[in-house]
């Protein structure tokens, strides 16, 4: 086990949006098997990976029986590595992604950094962490060209330069940076591209199968729509395997079709694009849920409104634009069918279809809080099994600021609030139960406990911190 390190969550929590505080509606979910003498009947969830020669699972291992992979280790390179960052700039055209090791220095084509006011001398910004091995040259259109990636240099302090939404180079103040090395050679990352595996319902199972032998799964598949999918919410919070890779309407500046601005299109931002785009999500609100359609053709050209309102030509750099197709309904996507399996203490949520076991092993279900966890470090170094919901909890529910309170935002309710969350503010996370809601918070001022306003319409409520040791332990292992 690697203490202190810390773990996404990996869990369907991820994929729903509106539902990571909510219980969404999961449909019928199968009761954790008992025997004669109503014992819970231990089920070990099946792995959904296999390390291959070259690179080595590393996996969570909760209450030594759920098996959860966490990532993957090249053993050549001695350095853990990811398919998919987490804005997904390591897929090249035709689903193609390479395992390329954690923090590496970032530059995009066409954006920056640069290192001179002409924008021609291009350099990657250093990783958070510290100096990065590799850079990546983002492509603009991550569906045409793959991502390149080169040796990183030595870091540096300097003033960059940047490309604007309308191509002009600017000034972006000082940033440390690292200059392009040498290109990479091909085989310096195991690669890996997409297969489909044919189950008996209507949903395949996509999986990743690298070029060492390496394998695991990453979503659904139609076999009806013949699209990628991915479990998610329709707007009235039920769960249905929807297109896992559409462009959308909402989720940035308004772009049109026509030279009067009244038309709206889709987008999607090329850099992060994996190919073929399938559908078409127009945003509702800011719950990362809405209507579907159908996605139409592809435009070159676009329309915008400028700074007075005058409705322009100018599709920003680096954005993949598609008419808007008809709508569809929520009925032809197929319903999610989800099983719990494991140990009366921790279990996983398989995600499947009608007439199939599950295609995709996806939540933690902690036993005792029947809510979702998620892998995170407590205090003394070691793994827990946390509560999946995150809050804030840096408020108070008395005058005194002696009672540990948060601030929900309304307006994404999918069901019925959790009853247990974790502090997103803290690296060594802490846990809580949500005691009751209330109608007032406060904060610690300059001038003592101040009664605060939430600066946007809010749901407060009362917790309590729980022990966080209670809580499932979690193992990680590296095959």
């Amino acid at each position: 086990m690697r203490a202190g390190a810390r773990s996404a969550p990996v869990a369907l929590a991820l994929l729903l949006g509106a539902c990571t505080l909510h219980a969404c509606n999961l449909g019928d979910v199968a009761a954790p098997r008992v025997d004669a003498t109503g014992t819970a009947v231990v089920v070990v969830p099946p792995r959904d990976f296999v390390s291959g020669s070259r690179l080595r699972a590393r996996y969570h291992v909760v209450e030594g029986v759920v098996e959860v992979l966490a990532g993957w280790h090249d053993v050549i390179l001695d350095a853990d590595c990811a398919f998919e960052g987490q804005d997904g700039v390591h897929v090249g055209p035709g689903g193609t992604s390479y395992c390329v090791p954690d923090g590496v220095a970032r530059h995009r084509e066409d954006v920056g950094p640069y290192l001179d006011k002409a924008c021609t001398m291009p350099v990657a910004r250093a990783p958070m962490a510290g100096p990065a091995t590799y850079a990546m040259v983002e492509p603009n259109d991550a569906c045409a060209t793959a991502p390149e990636v080169h040796r990183a240099l030595p870091p540096m302090t300097r003033r960059t330069f940047t490309r604007d939404g309308g191509g002009a180079c600017v000034a972006s103040g000082s940033a440390i940076v690292q200059a392009l090395g040498e290109l990479a050679p091909p085989d310096t990352f195991v690669s890996a591209v997409e297969a489909i595996e044919i189950r008996p319902g209507r949903i395949g199972v996509r999986v990743l199968v690298g070029s060492d032998g390496s394998r695991h799964t990453i979503g659904g598949y139609d076999l009806v729509r013949s699209e990628a999918v991915r479990v998610g919410a329709t707007p009235n919070g039920t769960l249905r395997w929807l297109p896992a890779r559409p462009a959308f309407v909402g989720a940035g500046e308004p772009l049109f079709a026509d030279a009067t601005c009244t038309v709206q299109i889709a987008s999607k931002i090329g850099r992060t694009a994996t190919c073929p785009l399938t559908a078409v999500i127009a945003l509702e609100g800011l719950c990362g849920t809405g209507k579907l359609f159908a996605l139409g053709s592809t435009l070159e050209s676009v329309f915008r409104l400028d700074a007075k309102n005058a409705c322009v030509a100018g599709l920003p750099a680096g954005l993949l634009a598609y008419r808007v197709g008809a709508p569809i309904e929520d009925e032809a996507f197929e319903p999610v069918v989800a099983t719990d399996v494991g140990t009366s203490r921790v279990r996983r949520r398989g995600a499947g279809a009608r007439g199939d076991t599950p295609v995709t092993w996806t939540d933690l279900i902690d036993g005792v809080t029947s809510e979702p966890c998620a892998v995170y470090p407590i205090a003394d170094g070691s793994l827990r099994c946390l509560p999946a919901a995150s809050a804030g909890v840096a408020f108070f529910a008395d005058p005194g600021c002696s009672e540990p309170a948060f601030a929900l935002p309304t307006g994404c309710e999918a069901g019925a609030d959790a009853h247990f969350v974790h502090d997103s503010f803290d690296v060594a996370t802490r846990a809580f139960e949500v005691v009751r809601p209330i109608a007032t918070i406060y904060e610690v001022a300059a001038t003592g406990c101040a009664r605060f306003t939430p600066t946007v319409p809010s749901r407060l409520y009362a917790v309590k911190e729980i022990d966080v040791t209670t809580f499932a332990l979690v193992t990680e292992l590296v095959e």
